[in-house]
Protein backbone atom coordinates (compact mmCIF):
# COMPACT_ATOMS: atom_id res chain seq x y z
CA UNK A 1 0.00 0.00 0.00
CA UNK A 2 2.90 2.37 0.63
CA UNK A 3 3.95 2.17 -3.04
CA UNK A 4 0.48 3.22 -4.24
CA UNK A 5 0.37 6.16 -1.84
CA UNK A 6 3.80 7.35 -2.98
CA UNK A 7 2.76 7.12 -6.64
CA UNK A 8 -0.42 9.13 -6.07
CA UNK A 9 1.49 11.84 -4.22
CA UNK A 10 4.09 11.90 -7.00
CA UNK A 11 1.38 12.24 -9.64
CA UNK A 12 -0.23 15.14 -7.80
CA UNK A 13 3.05 17.00 -7.35
CA UNK A 14 4.22 16.57 -10.94
CA UNK A 15 1.27 17.96 -12.89
CA UNK A 16 1.66 21.72 -12.52
CA UNK A 17 -1.48 23.26 -13.98
CA UNK A 18 -3.30 26.54 -13.51
CA UNK A 19 -7.08 26.10 -13.54
CA UNK A 20 -9.47 29.05 -13.68
CA UNK A 21 -13.26 28.60 -13.66
CA UNK A 22 -15.84 31.39 -13.54
CA UNK A 23 -13.04 33.93 -13.15
CA UNK A 24 -12.33 37.47 -14.25
CA UNK A 25 -8.71 38.48 -14.68
CA UNK A 26 -7.32 41.92 -15.45
CA UNK A 27 -3.61 41.53 -15.97
CA UNK A 28 -1.52 38.44 -16.49
CA UNK A 29 -1.99 34.71 -16.03
CA UNK A 30 1.33 32.85 -16.26
CA UNK A 31 2.15 29.20 -15.73
CA UNK A 32 5.84 28.28 -15.74
CA UNK A 33 6.15 24.51 -15.49
CA UNK A 34 9.02 22.09 -15.82
CA UNK A 35 8.16 18.41 -15.58
CA UNK A 36 10.84 15.70 -15.70
CA UNK A 37 9.93 12.02 -15.50
CA UNK A 38 6.33 12.89 -14.65
CA UNK A 39 3.18 10.79 -14.70
CA UNK A 40 -0.21 12.53 -14.61
CA UNK A 41 -3.44 10.48 -14.85
CA UNK A 42 -7.19 10.68 -14.26
CA UNK A 43 -8.85 7.31 -14.84
CA UNK A 44 -12.49 7.63 -13.53
CA UNK A 45 -15.96 8.69 -14.67
CA UNK A 46 -15.57 12.48 -15.08
CA UNK A 47 -11.84 12.13 -15.79
CA UNK A 48 -9.56 15.00 -16.77
CA UNK A 49 -5.80 15.37 -16.37
CA UNK A 50 -3.62 18.37 -17.04
CA UNK A 51 0.15 18.59 -17.02
CA UNK A 52 2.02 21.86 -17.34
CA UNK A 53 -1.12 23.54 -18.71
CA UNK A 54 -3.57 26.39 -18.25
CA UNK A 55 -7.28 25.57 -18.28
CA UNK A 56 -9.92 28.30 -18.29
CA UNK A 57 -13.68 27.83 -18.29
CA UNK A 58 -16.39 30.52 -18.18
CA UNK A 59 -13.70 33.16 -17.66
CA UNK A 60 -12.93 36.69 -18.84
CA UNK A 61 -9.38 37.91 -19.28
CA UNK A 62 -8.29 41.44 -20.06
CA UNK A 63 -4.55 41.01 -20.49
CA UNK A 64 -2.15 38.16 -21.16
CA UNK A 65 -2.33 34.39 -20.74
CA UNK A 66 1.05 32.64 -21.03
CA UNK A 67 1.97 29.00 -20.52
CA UNK A 68 5.67 28.13 -20.52
CA UNK A 69 5.97 24.35 -20.33
CA UNK A 70 8.97 22.07 -20.57
CA UNK A 71 8.18 18.39 -20.30
CA UNK A 72 10.82 15.66 -20.49
CA UNK A 73 9.77 12.03 -20.28
CA UNK A 74 6.19 12.85 -19.33
CA UNK A 75 3.17 10.57 -19.46
CA UNK A 76 -0.25 12.21 -19.35
CA UNK A 77 -3.44 10.15 -19.80
CA UNK A 78 -7.15 10.27 -18.99
CA UNK A 79 -8.76 6.89 -19.89
CA UNK A 80 -12.32 7.08 -18.30
CA UNK A 81 -15.81 8.04 -19.43
CA UNK A 82 -15.48 11.78 -20.08
CA UNK A 83 -11.69 11.54 -20.51
CA UNK A 84 -9.63 14.57 -21.58
CA UNK A 85 -5.83 14.88 -20.92
CA UNK A 86 -3.70 17.95 -22.04
CA UNK A 87 0.04 18.34 -21.80
CA UNK A 88 1.85 21.65 -22.19
CA UNK A 89 -1.38 23.23 -23.40
CA UNK A 90 -3.79 26.12 -22.99
CA UNK A 91 -7.45 25.09 -23.06
CA UNK A 92 -10.26 27.64 -22.96
CA UNK A 93 -13.95 26.81 -22.88
CA UNK A 94 -16.47 29.64 -22.99
CA UNK A 95 -13.76 32.20 -22.27
CA UNK A 96 -13.35 35.76 -23.53
CA UNK A 97 -9.89 37.24 -23.89
CA UNK A 98 -8.90 40.78 -24.77
CA UNK A 99 -5.17 40.56 -25.21
CA UNK A 100 -2.67 37.82 -25.90
CA UNK A 101 -2.72 34.04 -25.51
CA UNK A 102 0.73 32.42 -25.84
CA UNK A 103 1.71 28.80 -25.35
CA UNK A 104 5.43 27.98 -25.36
CA UNK A 105 5.75 24.21 -25.03
CA UNK A 106 8.68 21.87 -25.39
CA UNK A 107 7.92 18.17 -25.10
CA UNK A 108 10.70 15.56 -25.29
CA UNK A 109 9.80 11.88 -25.10
CA UNK A 110 6.21 12.62 -24.13
CA UNK A 111 3.19 10.33 -24.27
CA UNK A 112 -0.28 11.90 -24.17
CA UNK A 113 -3.45 9.75 -24.47
CA UNK A 114 -7.18 9.93 -23.78
CA UNK A 115 -8.69 6.48 -24.68
CA UNK A 116 -12.23 6.55 -23.05
CA UNK A 117 -15.76 7.49 -24.05
CA UNK A 118 -15.50 11.29 -24.41
CA UNK A 119 -11.75 11.13 -25.21
CA UNK A 120 -9.74 14.18 -26.33
CA UNK A 121 -5.92 14.43 -25.69
CA UNK A 122 -3.82 17.53 -26.80
CA UNK A 123 -0.08 18.04 -26.60
CA UNK A 124 1.61 21.43 -26.89
CA UNK A 125 -1.58 23.05 -28.20
CA UNK A 126 -3.97 25.95 -27.77
CA UNK A 127 -7.62 24.88 -27.84
CA UNK A 128 -10.43 27.44 -27.83
CA UNK A 129 -14.01 26.18 -27.61
CA UNK A 130 -16.95 28.61 -27.61
CA UNK A 131 -14.41 31.33 -26.83
CA UNK A 132 -13.42 34.67 -28.27
CA UNK A 133 -10.08 36.42 -28.48
CA UNK A 134 -9.69 40.08 -29.33
CA UNK A 135 -5.93 40.04 -29.83
CA UNK A 136 -3.31 37.43 -30.64
CA UNK A 137 -3.13 33.65 -30.22
CA UNK A 138 0.33 32.08 -30.58
CA UNK A 139 1.49 28.50 -30.14
CA UNK A 140 5.22 27.82 -30.17
CA UNK A 141 5.57 24.04 -29.96
CA UNK A 142 8.66 21.88 -30.09
CA UNK A 143 7.97 18.17 -29.87
CA UNK A 144 10.68 15.51 -30.03
CA UNK A 145 9.68 11.85 -29.94
CA UNK A 146 6.11 12.57 -28.90
CA UNK A 147 3.13 10.24 -29.02
CA UNK A 148 -0.35 11.79 -29.02
CA UNK A 149 -3.45 9.59 -29.36
CA UNK A 150 -7.18 9.61 -28.58
CA UNK A 151 -8.66 6.15 -29.47
CA UNK A 152 -12.19 6.16 -27.81
CA UNK A 153 -15.76 6.97 -28.84
CA UNK A 154 -15.63 10.77 -29.36
CA UNK A 155 -11.89 10.60 -29.97
CA UNK A 156 -9.85 13.59 -31.04
CA UNK A 157 -6.16 14.42 -30.69
CA UNK A 158 -4.05 17.42 -31.50
CA UNK A 159 -0.32 17.97 -31.33
CA UNK A 160 1.52 21.28 -31.75
CA UNK A 161 -1.58 23.06 -33.02
CA UNK A 162 -4.18 25.77 -32.48
CA UNK A 163 -7.76 24.48 -32.54
CA UNK A 164 -10.81 26.76 -32.48
CA UNK A 165 -14.43 25.60 -32.37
Amino acid sequence: MKKITALVIGVLLVGTTAVYADSSVKGTVTNNATVKNGVNSAIGKGATANMASITMKNSNVDGTVTNNATIEKGINSAIGEKATANMGAITMDNANVKGTVTNNATVKNGVNSAIGKGATANMATVTLKNSSVDGTVTNNATIEKGINSAIGEDASASMGSVTME
